[in-house]
């Protein structure tokens, strides 16, 4: 999301010039909404006194999105004139919640010849000197094993052979199990790439098979709406990987699974 500058101090309107601020928050997002004001030319949005965004007149609704969780936010809200005059001004005050939870699919249509019928993920919110996370668990029958993130954190990773009994082989090798629908097991992968924020994983990783390199891209996106909670698990990758993958006809994007949040 774009920022915009603005060189325009909030001024404290008198109590008769409050505007009415309505807000909706949804884990690390909120929808903010407002009625219209008579003569208002800009609305300027600002997060914890930081100027973030400029509205024209005639927007009456934003959503700020990918804010960290567990975090509190007041968000200043100011109705401005032609000539940067506060018309009215609210402000609310807010905590965010996190993502941490059980998700799963459940498969509805082709199981990929019995052997997709379902994925259940658990996350936890890592806080690490600042920054933030979601760790991934898998539920291998019954059995949570952790799965991201990789060891050594920050990399390089050395190459993991699927017949090593370690967690991380045993996850990726059952995801492989459920989602390929060739008769071909890779022999071994390897992270290359990890790129995470606040609510969102995304994993590159090779696999080997017959001396034959192919390169994937695993997702994990956590999102919350007013249709819930719920996580949005993604894999593709070259054309070999997409030839190889089970698809979802029920999504809008064959390469996507969306995961309700169970508890």
């Amino acid at each position: 999301m774009k920022k915009i500058l603005f060189t325009i101090l909030f001024l404290l309107c008198p109590a008769a010039l409050f505007a009415a601020l309505y807000h909706e928050v949804y884990t690390n997002n909120v929808t903010l909404s407002w009625d219209k004001v008579d003569n208002a030319v800009y609305y300027d949005i600002y997060i914890d006194r930081t100027p973030f965004v400029r509205l024209l007149n005639g927007e009456l609704s934003y959503t700020i999105k990918n804010l960290n969780q567990n975090q509190e936010y007041t968000i200043t809200f100011g109705a401005r004139d032609e000539n940067n005059n506060t018309l009215s001004a609210s402000k609310v005050t807010f905590t965010t919640g996190n993502y941490s939870g059980t998700y799963r699919f459940i498969n509805k249509g082709d199981d990929n010849n019995g052997k997709f019928k379902d994925i259940e993920f658990v996350a936890k919110l890592i806080e690490d000197e600042g920054a933030q996370y979601m760790a991934i668990s898998y539920n291998l029958d019954g059995e949570i094993l952790p799965f991201f993130p990789f060891d050594p954190i920050e990399g390089p990773w050395p190459w993991i052979k699927f017949k090593d009994k370690i967690d991380v082989a045993r996850v990726y090798k059952d995801i492989c199990r459920k989602i390929n629908i060739l008769d071909v097991t890779p022999t071994a992968f390897q992270p290359v790439k990890v790129q995470k924020t606040t609510d969102r994983v995304i994993l590159n990783i090779t696999s080997k098979a017959f001396g034959i390199k192919v390169g994937t891209i695993t997702e994990f996106l956590f999102k919350s709406d007013e249709s819930g909670t719920y996580l949005i698990f993604r894999n593709t990758g070259s054309d070999i990987a997409k030839k190889a993958l089970f698809k979802n006809e029920a999504s809008e994007d064959p390469f996507a699974f969306v995961l309700e949040k169970v508890e």
